[in-house]
């Protein structure tokens, strides 16, 4: 099954992202400093798909996803590792809505569909981050309903499979991501539910 499935993504086409002045997006990033260097790893995935093809149809999908993070979930993304974050609370939840706003775009297998794009290389270092984090340290337990992909199934598969994504170094970008984590306290971090705030689509119930 899985070898169906990486052979079927080993013909995919990518995107380059277009950079964008989105105030939110600075904001986040003057205040949080980006300790993780979530950027660095962002530009390692990026940039093995320069100079490959743009497909029109799935740029639109694209754009909408990274529309999606911009707004609505990289502002937030500091609650995640800054120590005097305000409204700590507040801004997890925002970002779980925001997961929910992505898994209702997300085609499958990937991002996009069948095709790597710059969605996926922008997306997967943060995924990696929440991953190592929220479970440990906001209470996001795996197997709850509290979890990172509870009624995420198709961003779940698509975090499963760029595990073994070739056409971009995610191994690489994981490996540093995880690294940077596990080196920084959350002393202060306490769980945080959110499923009583989430409205999962209809068809997930």
């Amino acid at each position: 099954m899985l070898a169906a499935t990486l052979s079927l993504l080993g013909h995919a086409s990518a995107l380059r992202i277009v950079p964008r002045a989105s105030p939110l997006r600075a904001c986040a990033s003057s205040t949080s400093g980006e300790p993780l260097q979530l950027a660095a790893a962002r530009s390692m995935l990026l940039a093995a798909l320069e100079g490959v093809p743009a497909d029109d149809a799935v740029a639109e999908v694209s754009g909408i996803i990274q529309e999606i993070y911009e707004q609505k979930i990289a502002p937030v993304e500091p609650a995640i590792w800054t120590p005097d974050f305000a409204q700590r609370q507040d801004a997890i939840i925002e970002l779980s809505l925001g997961l929910d706003a992505l898994e209702e775009q997300v085609k499958g297998p990937l991002l996009t569909g069948r095709q790597v794009t710059s969605a996926d290389g922008l997306l997967y270092p943060s995924f990696v981050l929440y991953f190592n984090a929220l479970p440990q340290h906001y209470g996001w337990t795996e197997w709850t309903s509290e979890a990172l992909f509870y009624k995420r199934p198709r961003l779940h598969a698509w975090y499963e499979l760029m595990g073994y994504e070739r056409r971009m170094p995610a191994s690489a970008a994981e490996e540093s991501v995880r690294s940077l984590v596990s080196e920084l306290s959350f002393e202060w971090a306490q769980p945080v539910p959110t499923l009583s705030h989430r409205g999962v689509p209809a068809e997930y119930e």
